[in-house]
């Protein structure tokens, strides 16, 4: 079985995009994968091992007509445990969305940039410990030069370990999004069997899955593989406008009704491991 991810569920995908009045905005990370390069200790083969990551926010108050520039750490993300992966953990983990105002940093300046730190931690199944951490990293410079776009690019960060000795690298991708977490319609438990196979598509790099119904979910003549699923972290822009999509058919306005029949339907997003042959 491969990693697990994020992935929305639909009977046909459309790209779309909405307009709204200045929504807030989402930086969603990605973590990927890590390299742990430089420790040849045996004590790391089969490793189980998970990534946090640290939010640094600027904090800027006025007292007295002076500004005072503080900034917040805060854990606000841990991804699953990779097991036994030894120095290659993969995760892709896509992280909760954290609200970011890019207009409130300053391209090139760290003091005055909400930053990020990625931490690698060994997990024995009873104690964790630190293995290796990037140095802080602005924000706003993960996300340029995409930070509009749907895909945003790949880092590699370096690890350093506590002395400050090289110790590999970590593979993150960050991008803007409309929608947080929180917000998720959630794939009902059992919906889907679990692990998934990806789809061989022809074009493009999104990558998407077959998904099958179980049998307590095969109503109203849905053949078994009605819905695929495609990786969240790819489709940010239409998991937005699906969950609007949501939100107005439950409210009680019913203008747009005869509109939303025509929809692609959307049933939420699924957690769930890939199967990988060999």
């Amino acid at each position: 079985r491969g990693p697990t991810f994020d992935s929305i569920c639909s009977s046909r995908f459309a790209t779309m995009r909405y307009d709204t009045f200045n929504p807030p905005q989402y930086v969603v990370f990605k973590v990927i994968s890590a390299n742990l390069t430089e420790n040849d200790d045996e004590e790391f083969d089969g490793m189980d091992s998970y990534c946090s990551v640290e939010w640094i926010r600027l904090d800027t108050t006025k007292s007295e007509n002076q500004a005072k520039i503080e900034h917040q750490h805060e854990v606000y993300c841990l991804t699953h445990t990779a097991w036994e992966a030894g120095k290659n953990p993969v995760w892709n983990f896509t992280c909760p969305g954290y609200e970011f105002d890019p207009k409130d940093n300053q391209i090139g300046d760290e003091d005055l940039n909400d930053s990020v730190i990625f931490r690698i931690y060994a997990d024995d199944g009873s104690t964790s410990y630190l293995i290796a951490s990037t140095k802080k990293k602005c924000v706003i410079d993960l996300l340029l030069p995409n930070a509009s776009s749907r895909d945003g690019p790949i880092f590699n960060l370096a690890l350093f370990d506590y002395d400050g000795s090289d110790f590999g690298s970590v593979q993150v991708q960050a991008v803007l999004s409309e929608t947080q977490n929180d917000t998720q319609t959630k794939v009902k438990e059992g919906m889907f069997h679990c692990p998934v196979k990806r789809l061989g598509v022809s074009g493009g790099t999104a990558p998407f899955f077959s998904l099958i119904l179980t049998d307590n979910h095969r109503r109203n003549g849905k053949s078994p593989t009605y819905y695929i699923g495609k990786d969240l972290s790819r489709a940010l822009d239409e998991f937005g406008f699906y969950e609007q999509v949501i939100t107005m058919k439950k409210s009680q306005c019913t203008y747009f009704d005869p509109l939303l029949e025509f929809m692609f339907e959307y049933v939420g997003v699924l957690t769930s491991q890939e199967e990988i042959d060999g």
